[in-house]
């Protein structure tokens, strides 16, 4: 909103990147939670079914792995 004020009032102060950024947050990186919600969100039928159809065994072994190298993930 505050983008598209100056648009009119300052034209020399946004240009078109701006503006391409100020519509497209996901693909910019502007907003990283929503932008990683974005994938998630398209990601989530997959995790489902991954879920339903995995062993006990394998969903532990999974979740072991994981915190395991969630360590490394996060300094990294």
């Amino acid at each position: 909103m505050v983008s598209i004020v100056f648009c009119i009032v300052k034209p020399e102060v946004v240009d078109f990147l701006d503006v391409l950024k100020m519509f497209l947050p996901v693909s910019t990186n502007a907003y990283w939670y929503f932008t990683a919600y974005t994938g998630l969100f398209v990601l989530i039928p997959l995790l489902n079914l991954i879920l339903r159809h995995s062993s006990e065994k394998f969903l532990k072994s999974l979740l072991i792995i994981f915190f395991l190298f969630l360590p490394f993930l996060i300094v990294s």
